[in-house]
C-alpha cells in the first residue's frame, strides 16, 4: 500500500516541494467533460498520430501510454477500495518495475478466467527498489525510457495532493472511473512540469482496441466524445502488423498469441475495426483519418483535427513529442518515423500472392472504394469479385502457411492449427454477410 510520507515531497523548481505550492495550475477535474478515444486498424499509426496530440496545450494526454481495457474492468484493474489502494492497484497493472515483480514491457492479468494483455507502458523507473517501496531512481545514461519522467515519488505525491484538494481524505476516498481517470492524467502532466490552462476540458486517450463496449462505457462518463479511428491501406496494414508479429524487432514485446494463430488474429482484427462504435448524441463525433493523409499534407490534415476538435491550430500538432519531450529516442514501440510515406507504399509480395492480394482485396472491396486505396489487382475487382472470394475462402493464405511451418516446427499439434483455420474461414464468411456501415473518413 502506498504511504504518503515525506520521502515522496520531492523537490523542484528552485527547491519548492509539492505541498509548497499554494495552487494547481490547471482545470479543475470537474471542468474535464471531453474525451478524445484513439483507436487503431492495425498498424495503422494510432502511436504516430497520439504524440501529434500530445503536445498541445489545449488537449491533456499521457503519452505513450495505455490505459488498456480501463472502462471495461475498473472494479478488476483499480477497484473500488480507498484512493491509496487504487494508485497501487493502477501502479500494479499499468506501471513498469516498481513495488511488484512485473514482466517487462507487458503484463497479463487475470480477468474472469481470460488472460488480458495489459501492456506496462507507463515507466518510471527501469530498476526495482530493493525496499520494494514505491519510490524513484535516477535514470541511468543510457536508459531508454528516462526522457519518459516523471519520478515516481513525486506522481505519488502529486496525485494524493490533488485527490486531498478536491475531494477529501484520501484514506476514505473512493474515485469513482471518471474522477480517478482524470486526477490521473491531471496529476501524471504536473509531475512532468505541464501547466495547462484552467480552461481545458479535453482528454486524449490511446483506447487502442475498436472495441464498443470500451467506447460506449468512457462515453458515459463524459458529456463529449470524439472517437477517432486511425485506418491505413488493408493490405499494407495486414501485411506490417504480420511481419511485427513474425519477426519483431529486440524493442518490441513478446507477443501473446501462439504463432499458428498470428494470421486468424490479425485478420479478425480488420474483419471487425472498420465500423462506428457508438451511437452518437448531439454534440458527440466519430470519423476516421487515412495514415497516408498524416504523413503525404500532415498540416492539412492536422488543421483539419484541430477543427474538428474545436482546439486552436498550433505548430505543436507537427511535432511528436511524449511526456512533454520531443520523441528522440526509441521505445518498445520502435523508433517513430515521422512524416514520411515511404513505408506506405509495400504491398508486401514477399508474404502474399497474386491470388492472395485479389482475395483480400475483394474481402475488403468496400473498404478500398470508400476510402479511397487503389487496388493492386484491379482486374479481378468486377461485379463478380463476391463470387470469387466466396469460392477462394477455403485456400489457405500464404501467410497461413508460413505461421503454421514456424508453429510445426516448434511443437504445434494439427488439431490446433485446424482450429486457427476454422475460425479465419468462419469470419470471413460471417463477414461477407454483414451489412454494417464502414467507417466516414474526416
Amino acid at each position: 500500500m502506498i504511504t504518503l510520507t515525506n520521502d515522496f515531497l520531492i523537490k523542484i523548481n528552485g527547491g519548492v516541494t509539492l505541498h509548497e505550492c499554494q495552487t494547481y495550475i490547471g482545470p479543475n477535474p470537474d471542468h474535464i467533460n471531453e474525451i478524445i478515444p484513439i483507436c487503431y486498424y492495425g498498424r495503422s499509426g494510432t502511436a504516430f498520430f497520439s504524440s501529434l496530440l500530445d503536445g498541445h496545450p489545449e488537449i491533456v494526454k499521457i503519452g505513450d501510454f495505455d490505459f488498456r481495457e480501463y472502462f471495461k474492468y475498473f472494479d478488476i484493474m483499480i477497484g473500488r477500495d480507498n484512493v491509496e489502494c487504487q494508485l497501487s492497484n493502477s501502479m500494479r497493472h499499468y506501471g513498469r518495475n516498481i513495488e511488484y515483480e512485473g514482466k517487462y514491457n507487458q503484463n497479463f492479468v487475470d480477468i474472469k478466467g481470460k488472460n488480458i494483455h495489459v501492456p506496462t507502458t507507463l515507466a518510471f523507473s527501469i530498476e526495482k527498489q530493493s525496499d520494494g517501496k514505491l519510490f524513484f531512481s535516477q535514470p541511468k545514461d543510457k536508459d531508454l525510457f528516462c526522457y519518459q519522467g516523471p519520478y515516481i515519488g513525486y506522481f505519488i505525491s502529486t496525485f494524493l495532493h490533488m485527490v486531498k484538494n478536491y475531494f477529501g481524505d484520501v484514506k476514505n476516498i473512493t474515485l469513482a472511473e471518471k474522477d480517478f481517470f482524470v486526477i490521473f492524467n491531471l496529476a501524471y502532466n504536473w509531475a512532468i512540469g505541464r501547466q495547462y490552462a484552467k480552461t481545458v476540458t479535453k482528454i486524449a486517450w490511446n483506447m487502442h482496441m475498436p472495441d464498443p463496449i470500451l467506447a460506449k462505457n468512457a462515453q458515459k462518463f463524459f458529456l463529449k466524445i470524439t472517437l477517432i479511428h486511425m485506418i491505413r491501406k488493408p493490405l499494407q496494414t495486414l501485411g506490417s502488423h504480420f511481419k511485427r508479429y513474425m519477426y519483431p524487432t529486440a524493442l518490441e514485446v513478446k507477443n501473446d498469441i501462439p504463432i499458428h494463430d498470428y494470421a486468424n488474429k490479425l485478420f479478425g482484427e480488420l474483419l471487425n475495426g472498420d465500423v462506428p462504435l457508438i451511437e452518437c448524441r448531439s454534440d458527440d463525433d466519430e470519423f476516421a483519418i487515412r495514415l497516408e493523409d498524416i504523413h503525404s499534407s500532415p498540416e492539412k490534415t492536422m488543421r483539419k483535427v484541430s477543427q474538428r476538435l474545436g482546439v486552436s491550430w498550433s505548430e505543436l500538432l507537427l511535432e511528436s513529442t511524449y511526456f512533454g519531450s520531443p520523441w528522440e529516442q526509441p521505445s518498445h514501440r520502435g523508433l517513430m518515423a515521422g512524416f514520411s510515406t515511404k513505408h506506405l507504399e509495400d504491398d508486401h509480395p514477399d508474404i502474399f500472392s497474386s491470388d492472395d492480394i485479389k482475395f483480400i482485396e475483394g474481402v475488403f472491396h468496400e473498404n478500398y472504394k470508400k476510402w479511397n486505396y487503389n487496388f493492386v489487382e484491379s482486374s479481378g475487382m468486377d461485379k463478380n469479385i463476391h463470387d470469387y472470394v466466396k469460392k477462394r475462402v477455403p485456400v489457405p493464405l500464404k501467410m497461413e502457411v508460413m505461421c503454421w511451418e514456424r508453429a510445426c516446427q516448434q511443437g504445434a499439434v494439427r488439431a490446433d492449427i485446424m482450429k486457427s483455420y476454422g475460425l479465419l474461414r468462419d469470419a470471413i464468411e460471417k463477414r461477407l454477410e454483414r451489412k454494417k456501415s464502414l467507417l466516414e473518413i474526416m
